[in-house]
């Protein structure tokens, strides 16, 4: 019985040997190519960059409703950047709100607004 096992150790022993070795050398990762194989080396492909985009042309009323917009929400940054009551914060939260919706609807049919909303 143990014969038996033993021959059939060595058995598939000397089939992964011979498969192994029949591998050229240009198959083997980690080994020179031979002279009759030729390396490929590849190279990754970097995406190109996105183009920037487009610069958006706002006329003299949409350029002050964007300002005006801006200006409050810096204001109410600034304002709870140092600590205010919640009372305080609420007044200044619906005075800049006033403020960005009344710039918002100076921007009905531009560029920047549908910008803003995505």
């Amino acid at each position: 019985m143990w014969a038996l096992i033993a021959a059939l150790g060595l058995g598939i022993g000397v089939m992964l040997w011979w498969g192994f070795s029949r591998q050229s050398a240009a198959d083997r990762p980690g080994t020179a190519t031979s002279s009759s194989a030729q390396a490929v080396v590849s190279t990754p492909v970097q995406p190109s960059p996105p183009s920037p985009p487009k610069p958006t042309t706002l006329t003299f009323e949409e350029r002050r409703a964007a300002v005006e917009a801006v200006t409050a929400l810096r204001a109410l940054k600034s304002a709870t950047s140092v600590g205010v009551v919640y009372s305080e914060y609420m007044r200044r939260l619906v005075d800049a709100k006033i403020v960005v919706d009344r710039s918002s609807s100076a921007l009905v049919k531009s560029p920047l607004r549908a910008q803003s909303t995505t």
